[in-house]
């Protein structure tokens, strides 16, 4: 990992507009969706990545409106902005965070090409519009708004963009190693909630199972051990890893084998078989506990199939945050502010940097951004114009009540 820091220029020629002006009202509309075409016209498919430009193009685009601008690498052509603005000094910080990769685009037409970032009907359609680069338009325009308006904040306002969250969160770890986020007391993750809060969200895990069993001539299968039927059974168990629990805003537990490979030809035995299967799990509930349950299960089919199963983990843990944090107050009356109505804390089912960022700083943390969730790595990915304007206001309000 390596920082390297990047000189601000001035703000732009025009100066910033009269101090005191509402936050929610300074929003540019025009900016905000140039902003956002201009990110998803970055191809930044993750694997492999290729971040660097993105993040050094909204460095760019930040340092000119007065944020101290630093890359944290982590990788070739990869890397993870920090943009902080900084404040009096009188409380702790805000961050506000996104991620620049999208997953790959599919192998179905689209309607619109993914990298083109067409503007349509009110929509903004294009991989990434929802997940997430019309999101961190938002909060990079919601940031900008605040710094025009010429105020000094009370914390720093920092705007974490990160890499690598769509595969490992290498980002997100990266930039935590860095130092270079700390000094907050609350996390905004703008990950699409169609301007819901979230306050809680599942562990991420995945179990890597691998299967041998032992080849023979298809037409004496007794003589074999088939490590596909194996893992058919294996998977048809999964059901005994849920414990029961359920959590208020997330549910149960939840299994869902994705990938499976095994055996090499029609007439001989399957060997081997390897599968990914999807593990959703609850605060409170452990990999480990999760990876043992699966273990027993594994151990029984071993036994019975006379096949050998070896499972590995990985991913990230749940996290979730107190409702009676003050971020989750601030929040919701942001959202008053601007929609009319306060909405309730729910849960998101899937991860975000979160998983990372909240438990190493041991910050409080909120998930709320535009968009349908639903519309994530979807073909024909978009986002409305009027959600990412009415999210930009959202942040502006709440950079107002928390460093104002």
């Amino acid at each position: 990992m390596s920082i390297v820091r990047h000189e601000n220029v001035g703000q732009d020629d025009d100066g910033p507009p009269p101090r005191g002006r509402n936050a929610g009202t300074a929003i540019s509309i025009d900016r905000l969706v140039d902003v956002a075409q201009c990110a998803i016209r970055y191809v930044t498919v993750n694997p492999p990545g290729s971040e660097r430009s993105l993040a050094e193009w909204f460095g760019s685009h930040l340092s000119r409106h007065g944020f101290a601008i630093e890359y944290v690498s982590n990788g070739d052509e990869r890397a993870s902005l920090v943009a902080r603005l900084r404040g009096r000094d009188e409380r702790p910080g805000l961050i506000l965070s996104g991620h620049l990769d999208v997953v790959p685009e599919g192998g179905r037409a689209w309607t619109h090409p993914p990298f083109a970032a067409v503007h349509e009907s009110g929509f903004l359609y294009g991989r990434g519009a929802v997940d997430m680069k019309g999101p961190i338009a938002a909060v990079v325009e919601a940031a900008i708004v605040f710094a025009e308006s010429g105020t000094l904040p009370a914390g720093d306002l920092i705007v974490a963009l990160t890499a690598g969250e769509e595969v490992d969160m290498s980002g997100a770890r990266g930039i935590v190693e860095s130092g270079l986020i700390d000094g907050a007391d609350a996390i905004v993750i703008a990950e699409p909630t169609n301007l819901g809060i979230a306050i809680a969200e599942k562990g991420c895990y995945r179990l890597e199972i691998e299967c041998a069993g032992r080849a023979a001539h298809a037409s004496t299968p007794g003589l074999g051990a088939n490590a596909v039927l194996a893992m058919a059974e294996f998977i048809m168990s999964l059901d005994a890893l849920d414990d029961g629990a359920r959590h208020p805003l997330l549910g149960g537990l939840t299994c869902s084998p994705n990938v499976i490979a095994g055996g090499a030809a029609a007439n001989v035995v399957a060997d081997a078989c390897r599968a990914e299967i999807d593990v959703r799990t609850l605060p409170g509930q452990s990999a480990d506990d999760v990876v043992a349950r699966a273990r027993r299960i594994g151990d029984g089919v071993a036994a019975r199939r006379g096949v050998t199963l070896t499972i590995g983990n990985l991913g990230f843990p749940p996290v979730e945050t107190d409702p009676g944090a003050s971020i989750v107050a601030d929040t919701a009356r942001a959202v008053e502010e601007i929609v009319g109505a306060r909405p309730m804390p729910t849960g998101a089912l899937y991860a975000t940097d979160a998983a990372v960022l909240a438990p190493a700083l041991g910050l409080p943390f909120v998930i709320i951004g535009p968009g349908d969730p639903a519309l994530a790595h979807q073909v024909d990915e978009r986002v409305a114009i009027a959600d990412l304007a009415r999210a930009a206001r959202i942040y502006a309000a709440l950079i107002e009540r928390r460093l104002r």
